[in-house]
């Protein structure tokens, strides 16, 4: 295990809350400044299960040749769904377009953006694609992003599909699923780095990024102001990266030798990262978990 030292950038944040019940001091709705130590992910007493399917609450992750995996962080197992076919176009000048990131919702559908900036829903149950009407390119910055739902509120059934701009240090924006349309939400200030997204059933919301040293951060969801930081000194990104939250950690996918992805758990209330596994058996693209999932650690 390696303990890792959270710090903090020196930035003012606004007091604008996000519908959760936290004290100031622990970042959205308080004080200004983005905080250290260990996230506040809440107890997960209470947390509203209504319209979760039993499937919404593993991590699923999409592999580079199109796999659909799920993993089940308590047993540590990673059982393949199947190979995703959705009905990709391609050609010589662009070669064929492969999964790119992914964000699950409480229904069980895979929402799997593409590398040419198209998108579809997936069924975890069994891999099944269906294309949707996104439209791609619709926001400038936003051609390629990742992803998260989170809930609006911390005891809420009612999610929303965040997503995080790929040009560094820009932004977050949230996706309608009614029309499928992305409305920008805010900008960084201080990060640099694309960022993939995971979210929580307590309404948190949380990036990855690719910067330098590689960060996860805690992201105000009204306006992408950056609440905490802790920085990953020994991580190295690699061909790919992803992670999801589930029971008070992060399952962090890295790809550092450019092959199979690795897979370590920062601990959001300790701040260590434990090495889990150095070779998963494919390569990770995109990482997805459900605001079903559990925010405390599985008793």
């Amino acid at each position: 295990m390696r303990l890792i030292s959270a710090l903090a950038f020196a930035l003012t944040v606004a007091a604008c809350g996000d519908g959760s019940s936290d004290t100031a001091s622990s970042g959205e709705g308080g004080s200004s400044g983005a905080s250290t130590g260990a996230f506040n992910t809440g107890s997960g007493s209470g947390q509203n299960e209504d319209g979760c399917v039993d499937a919404a609450r593993s991590v699923y992750v999409i592999g580079k040749g199109r796999e659909l995996v799920r993993f089940d962080p308590e047993a540590m197992t990673f059982d393949q769904v199947g190979e995703i076919a959705c009905p990709v176009n391609g050609g010589p000048a662009v070669g064929v377009p492969t999964p790119f990131s992914m964000a699950v919702d409480r229904g069980g559908t895979a929402w799997v953006l593409y590398s040419d900036g198209t998108m579809y829903a997936v069924d975890v149950t069994d891999g099944s694609c269906k294309m949707t009407g996104f439209m791609p390119n619709q926001l400038e910055a936003f051609e390629l992003f990742g992803m998260g739902f989170v809930t609006d509120t911390k005891d809420s059934s009612t999610e929303t599909l965040y997503v995080s701009s790929y040009s560094p240090g820009d932004g977050i924006g949230d996706l309608s699923l009614s029309d499928l349309a992305i409305r920008r939400v805010g900008f960084y200030h201080g990060l640099s780095g694309a960022a993939e997204l995971t979210g929580t059933g307590d309404a948190r919301l949380y990036g990855f990024f690719a910067s330098n040293p590689p960060r996860v951060a805690r992201i105000d969801k009204t306006d992408a102001s950056i609440l905490q930081t802790v920085d990953l000194p020994d991580t190295q990104i690699g061909a790919g990266w992803a992670f999801a939250f589930w029971g008070d950690g992060f399952w962090m996918f890295t790809a550092p030798d450019g092959g199979n992805s690795r897979l370590d758990r920062l601990d959001a209330t300790t701040l260590t990262l434990e090495a889990k596994r150095d070779d998963i058996g494919l390569q990770v693209v995109g990482a997805g978990v459900s605001t079903c999932a559990p925010v405390a650690a599985p008793k």
